[in-house]
């Protein structure tokens, strides 16, 4: 990837065409280790308690004072620099940090196996389809990035890809909070406020549905907030939704379990076999 002088560098591989290079990248280490295994706590099957410190204030304070004059790398040993970017093992919610270098811009990233990345990035492709089908929309997309034209739908998109040896490298914009740990924080929310958020979470369901995803594991901590005035919602973990064989089906039914006990609906609650997904999410 060529380096971006600009704090709003642009991808080389555009979101809407998720065609992903086949060849290592030359700035990239010659092999990249499988992601090790570990246990999540904030993963399915868990009550959604854990409250996560933003590690990104600590990140942008160190930004220059982690990188050597001379070779400009990163000094943590956690860490990889990988093209113009310096991935870590530091964890947000279901993310992991990175770094930008060259405009010292704090992002996430989730890595996966080659061969399953493709189907991990399939939710964004279909809806991709649906935000361009709008003539609206069309104009927009000559004016600003996929994932800020997903942004103005409450949608979380991701940024890059970069290619590796066995692994690929997605990168996502970062955020402020979820809305777990908001409610948390303030205890309650006004009613004028609560319909703002809920009608903002409510149409973003609503065009994952249009186009056939499930979205399965809905909770709090996957509806974040990307200003610092928390008034403008986006939803995230798109690449695990369940996506039906036609955007058209009426066919919904799923047996996935994949829930949190505190969200699930009565369905995964009593073990059914089958239950309808979108009637799930709607729980």
């Amino acid at each position: 990837m060529s380096s971006q002088t600009s704090s709003r560098h642009q991808s080389a591989i555009k979101p809407h065409d998720l065609r992903l290079l086949t060849q290592t990248s030359s700035t990239s280490t010659p092999s990249t280790p499988l992601p090790s295994s570990t246990v999540d706590s904030s993963g399915p099957l868990t009550p959604d308690t854990v409250v996560l410190v933003n590690p990104f204030a600590a990140l942008s304070s160190t930004s220059s004072a982690n990188l050597s004059p001379v070779s400009n790398k990163p000094s943590l040993p956690s860490a990889r620099l990988i093209g113009d970017y310096e991935l870590s093992e530091t964890k947000f919610d279901d993310f992991k940090c990175a770094r930008h270098v060259p405009s010292g811009e704090a992002l996430l990233y989730k890595e996966y196996p080659l061969e399953l990345v493709r189907q991990r990035l399939e939710p964004y492709q279909r809806l991709t389809s649906i935000l361009l089908a709008s003539s609206v929309n069309k104009r927009l997309i000559n004016t600003m990035s996929m994932e800020q034209l997903a942004s103005r739908s409450n949608l979380h998109f991701f940024r890059e890809i970069l290619s590796l040896e066995r692994t690929a490298i997605v990168l996502y914009p970062t955020y402020s909070s979820n809305l777990h740990t908001y409610i948390t924080e303030k205890h309650r929310l006004n009613e004028n406020e609560s319909r703002n958020l809920f009608t903002q979470i409510v149409r973003a369901i609503q065009l994952c549905h249009r186009v056939g995803l499930i979205i399965r594991d809905l909770k709090l901590r996957k509806i974040i907030f990307n200003n610092s005035t928390h008034s403008h919602l986006l939803l995230t973990g798109l690449d695990e939704a369940i996506m039906l064989a036609s955007p058209a089906s009426t066919d919904d039914f799923v047996s996935s379990r994949f829930s949190c006990p505190v969200y699930a609906c009565p369905e995964i609650v009593l073990n059914r076999q089958m239950y309808s997904g979108k009637l799930a999410d709607s729980w």
